[in-house]
């Protein structure tokens, strides 16, 4: 019997549905429910001429070795992928992590080595323009998952991939230190100090008054949620 592509892909889908009614078993579930997955993902690419080099399915490689691209790239989930590519990329690529070394020790869940998985996270959370963080609402954090990511606006991204500088420097005219800060964009002169300790000291004042200032604009605003504003300002507390 000749089968069409759309015989083949509903037999796939109704087998899929079975397996996941019928096993008890969690993990024989999800290895039953991969395997069938992975052959309509073939199958779907052998039968249908109408992917473009651009748009066609991934089932042969890996992305970086872990990214599974179990989807068509239509316009309607680029942008996650494109996201989700950078994000593989940022902790597998070893030619990225020779340039940015603060990625050295960046993994990402096992669950988003598929796109699928990531794309449901994306759906849920992501607004025009915003981007993908690791480590705001865990300091320090590692490792991009479902629980510790969230997307933010530039401005807030920025903030905190610069909250630990120090904004001094030494005006050897002045023989004195300088305290600045960016405010939005536009540096602000905070003064001249006999001492580092003295400058350091007025710097961190302003910029836990800024990061806080930022952060509940931003929550009024309803771009960030209460979780991301208090980790925000947990972050300066202790300055």
């Amino acid at each position: 019997m000749q089968y069409s592509k759309q015989d083949l892909e509903k037999i796939l889908r109704e087998l899929i549905a079975e397996a996941i009614e019928r096993s008890t078993n969690q993990d024989t579930a999800k290895e039953i429910v991969e395997l069938l997955k992975n052959n309509y993902l073939l199958v779907s690419k052998i039968l249908d001429d109408s992917f473009t080099v651009g748009s066609r399915l991934r089932t042969s490689n890996l992305l970086h070795g872990v990214g599974f691209m179990d989807l068509p790239i239509t316009a309607e989930v680029k942008g996650a992928y494109e996201t989700w590519r950078h994000m593989i990329r940022r902790s597998y690529a070893n030619e990225y992590k020779n340039r940015k070394h603060t990625y050295d020790e960046c993994i990402v869940n096992e669950e988003w080595f598929t796109f699928s998985e990531f794309l449901k996270f994306y759906q849920e959370h992501y607004r025009p323009g915003f981007h993908l963080d690791k480590d705001i609402l865990v300091a320090g954090n590692k490792i991009y998952s479902k629980d510790t990511c969230c997307f933010v606006p530039p401005a807030i991204n920025g903030l905190i991939v610069n909250i630990g500088s120090s904004g001094v420097s030494f005006d050897k005219n002045k023989k004195k230190y300088r305290a600045g800060i960016s405010i939005k964009g536009k540096q602000k002169n905070l003064g001249n100090y006999n001492t580092i300790e003295e400058a350091e000291g007025v710097y961190k004042i302003a910029k836990r008054k800024y990061v806080e200032d930022i952060a509940t604009e931003y929550f009024d605003k309803g771009d960030i949620s209460s979780a991301i504003a208090d980790a925000l300002k947990a972050r300066v507390m202790d300055w």
